[in-house]
């Protein structure tokens, strides 16, 4: 039977770098979506208005036109009574006139508010990339330096010269693999 291959060889190491990049990854996350929540609620909010400004509208065109219709209809109409009607159908008019266009402005809004919002959430997952390439780049320079400097001094080693060991950096990984490494060098030496 063969052996399964171990997927945490450093689980220090490993952990650490998965959860420090899910973080990141997460935290922009979360703030994207509270974007999304809060704009959909204040959108939401204002296309309420609306709605509720364009039913003021059409309840009052309809009492306007009804009201031309009853005095259609009627047989005995006086002149007071059309110039009130008149008038009221003149000012029922440019007050849908207000709303409606007000209505306009601020589904107007709201659509460069969504395309803002959309705008924003392309922008936030492009830094989002670029951080995590950068994150991704500082973490795995700290793999590959010390490794790199192990690669040296192999070399020194087959060439047959004694490396001379300096101290990682404490922020470097494979610390316990270095010491192991000057360790097996001096052993060699002796």
């Amino acid at each position: 039977m063969s052996k399964r291959k171990q997927v945490l060889i450093d689980k220090k190491f490993q952990l650490r770098t998965a959860f420090s990049i899910i973080q990141a990854v997460y935290c922009v996350f979360a703030v994207i979506v509270a974007v999304i929540i809060a704009t959909a609620v204040y959108n939401n909010r204002r296309l309420e208005g609306t709605v509720l400004n364009q039913k003021h509208v059409l309840n009052g065109q309809y009492d306007a036109f009804s009201s031309l219709l009853v005095m259609a209809r009627g047989e005995s109409c006086t002149i007071d009574q059309i110039n009130r009607t008149s008038d009221k159908m003149a000012a029922e008019l440019d007050r849908s006139m207000l709303m409606g266009r007000a209505n306009i402005g601020t589904i107007e809004s709201i659509i460069k508010g969504n395309y803002l919002l959309v705008f924003s959430i392309l922008v936030l997952v492009f830094i989002q990339g670029v951080f995590l390439f950068f994150l991704i780049i500082r973490k795995t320079h700290r793999i590959s330096g010390p490794a790199q400097i192990m690669v040296g001094y192999m070399n020194d080693v087959m060439e047959g010269k004694a490396p001379d060991f300096r101290p990682l950096r404490e922020s470097d990984e494979l610390q316990e693999l270095y010491d192991t490494f000057g360790r097996f060098v001096e052993h060699i030496k002796k």
